[in-house]
């Protein structure tokens, strides 16, 4: 190609990103501006002393009451909710991300160093996120790591009492989004779901993710799900030689558990060696002697559409699940995300880098409202700074939040082309390895639980699962929060998990 032309092309992409991101602005500071007014004329004292004021009371009229910014914020919400689900506001966003798709490609076809800064920067967050993470495994839950596989840890939760009580009873699986990290279900020791759960005597497992680098962008939905079965499996054989234990009562028994940890150790590595000379589609062999151990399953957000394709293949292997704010039918779900996940196009992005950078999604969840997301819980810390309490989770969730890994390039395009822009998981047509996912074949007990106020994952789209499962045994718990708040409210862990854990119990 002519380097003329190049450098034109170039020249060209940078400016219609640069021009596309300034309209992107201005409609955001429009938003806010209009916002504003609005809320100044439904605060009649407000409107009243706008019309009256003297240039010695300007100072007072720029810094508004609590209450007059309170309606501001909250009809920015209102206005945003309207702008950036638009067509207007997608085909604008579409545009910035093309242009700078294409812009990213062309400097490095004139070789431009542009692959050696993004491989410098993978490589100081890989190694701030092997610190971040050696750091939280200290102050989490005390845990055992069963087995760890790729970039995948299982890991095994004790108890406060140290002891192996609830070891093999009662086994269930925490199967966490791949976006951000699973420690929001560990935030600290007063508000973790793992803890309650524990001392409701269930005997907690958990898939760590990690954090994917570069190495493994090729990872599918179905290279998730086979994790999924891989940890099923070992917690079935793990619990089952536990319980075995335990029935015979033997005094020596934490000592015997113990030697059952090291061999399930030494039987994973076997196991890692075998598992690639059979083939990935077999089904768990229920008649086994390990198949009478079902376990429980629960699945957060998207990993509750893992949980959800794992259950339609091997649902004989399952107890009961537990679907926490899952996107299950993409036609409710009528979020910011969710719309700019349909509309974007996916696949040039990922072929463009080959994942999802875990920055781009949190600069994502920030443009829902730049204001309430950035500036305004700052604001809310300097108010309660004095309250220890709040303190400890603020800075917990702060630290959680910002740590989002990246999305595998693969996975990423399975479940945004399948499941947002097809509805493919409802429509009972996700293809994976020459076997289809078909919800109908689901006929365990489901507990489904849906946040009020979610803005991340449509209450409606995740009630729909109900609808399209065979399952007898159903329940719907709706939970007035947010999605977070699912893990991390006083009135989530006083009153939610309680009742999650009964059930699971139960059932």
């Amino acid at each position: 190609m002519n380097p003329f032309f190049t450098y034109f092309d170039i020249l060209t992409n940078a400016f219609e990103a640069f021009t596309s991101g300034i309209e992107i602005l201005s409609k955001y500071n429009l938003a806010y501006a209009e916002s504003y007014f609005n809320a100044l004329k439904d605060n009649q004292k407000q409107a009243a002393e706008y019309k009256n004021f003297e240039v010695l009371n300007n100072l007072r009229f720029l810094l508004p009451s609590e209450e007059l910014y309170e309606e501001w914020l909250k009809n920015t919400d209102t206005k945003l909710n309207d702008l950036l689900k638009s067509e207007e506001f997608s085909s604008l966003l579409s545009k910035y991300v093309k242009s700078y798709l294409e812009l990213h490609r062309l400097l490095k076809v004139q070789g431009y160093p542009i692959q050696h800064f993004e491989d410098i920067y993978e490589y100081i967050t890989n190694n701030w996120n092997s610190y971040y993470t050696s750091r939280k495994d200290k102050v989490v839950s005390e845990f055992r790591i069963a087995y760890k596989k790729d970039n995948v840890r299982l890991m095994h939760f004790i108890g406060d009492d140290k002891s192996t009580v609830n070891e093999g009873k009662n086994p269930l699986l925490i199967v966490y989004a791949p976006i951000n990290q699973f420690h929001i279900m560990d935030i600290n020791p007063v508000r973790s779901v793992v803890k309650s759960l524990l001392s409701k005597g269930i005997d907690v497992y958990l898939l760590d993710w990690g954090y994917p680098t570069s190495k493994y962008n090729e990872l599918s939905l179905y290279d998730y799900i086979t994790y999924v079965k891989d940890a099923a499996q070992f917690i079935q054989k793990q619990s089952s030689v536990s319980t075995s234990v335990n029935v015979l009562g033997d005094k020596t028994s934490k000592v015997t558990n113990q030697m059952n940890l090291e061999i399930a150790d030494t039987k994973n590595n076997l196991f890692d060696k075998t598992r690639s000379e059979n083939s990935s589609s077999d089904r768990i062999d229920q008649n086994s002697k390990y198949s009478e151990k079902k376990i429980s399953i629960l699945g957060y957000c998207w990993g509750g559409i893992i949980v959800l394709c794992y259950a339609s293949l091997h649902n004989n292997s399952i107890r009961n699940l537990t679907l926490l704010a899952v996107p299950v039918d993409s036609s409710k779900d009528q979020t910011i995300l969710s719309t700019w996940a349909k509309n974007l196009d996916t696949d040039k992005i990922i072929d463009e880098f080959g994942h999802l950078n875990g920055q781009v999604l949190d600069i994502g969840f920030i443009m829902r409202n730049p204001m309430r997301y950035t500036a305004d819980k700052y604001l809310t810390m300097v108010k309660k700074y004095n309250d220890t309490e709040f303190m400890d989770i603020f800075r917990s969730v702060e630290g959680w939040l910002y740590n989002t890994p990246n999305i595998p390039g693969k996975l990423f395009k399975d479940i945004v082309n399948g499941c947002y822009k097809n509805n493919s998981l409802v429509k009972n047509n996700i293809g994976l390895n020459h076997e289809v996912i078909n919800l109908r074949k689901i006929d365990v007990p489901i507990q489904t639980i849906v946040a009020k106020n979610d803005d991340l994952v449509s209450p409606e789209s995740t009630m729909e699962i109900e609808n399209y499962v065979s399952s007898n045994t159903k329940k719907m718990i709706k939970f007035k929060g947010g999605h977070v708040g699912l893990c991390i409210s006083g009135s989530a862990h006083g009153q939610l998990w309680p009742e999650v854990a009964d059930w699971i119990l139960m059932n």
